[in-house]
Formats: C-alpha cells, sequence, structure tokens
C-alpha cells in the first residue's frame, strides 16, 4: 500500500497541521500564496518555450491579484466601532 511508505516525523506533522491551520484561519491569503507558488514552480519546471508558459504566468498573476486584493480590502476597511454601554447598564 502507498501509506506503508509514508514516514512522517514530527516536524512533518507540525509543518502540515500549521499548513491545514492557516487553511482555515486565511483560506484567501493562503489560496493567492498556493497558487504563486505552483505559478513559480512549473515556470522552473517547465522548458522555456512561449507554449509551456502560458499556464505558470496566469497562475502568477492570478495569485499577485488575489494577493494585492485582499491587502487593499484590509487597508480601506473602515474600522470597527467601539461597543458602547447602553444608559441603565453597569
Amino acid at each position: 500500500m502507498l501509506l506503508d511508505n509514508l514516514n512522517l516525523t514530527l516536524g512533518d506533522a507540525l509543518m502540515l497541521a500549521l499548513l491545514l491551520w492557516l487553511f482555515i484561519r486565511a483560506p484567501w491569503i493562503m489560496s493567492a500564496l498556493a497558487l504563486l507558488c505552483v505559478g513559480g514552480t512549473l515556470l522552473i519546471l517547465l522548458p522555456l518555450d512561449i507554449y509551456y508558459s502560458m499556464l505558470p504566468l496566469p497562475l502568477l498573476g492570478l495569485g499577485l491579484g488575489m494577493l494585492f486584493h485582499t491587502l487593499y480590502q484590509r487597508r480601506t476597511a473602515a474600522p470597527a466601532a467601539p461597543v458602547r454601554a447602553t444608559p441603565g447598564e453597569s
């Protein structure tokens, strides 16, 4: 079986747990970073030809666009108003 050859150390398990937690906590940013990593990896691994660079370049652009959009949304978001107690509450 495939799982018989799986050798996970404690560091590997912690890294997988951290990545899973980040995907749950910030899915938009982690998806953008995953697209950037996949696009960069494909750009490095595929041969230098215009036909083969058609997939990695849009992946890189989509990842960067998602990342910049998220950062822009966070910068332009209005700060939350403080919660005030109503009269009569202590």
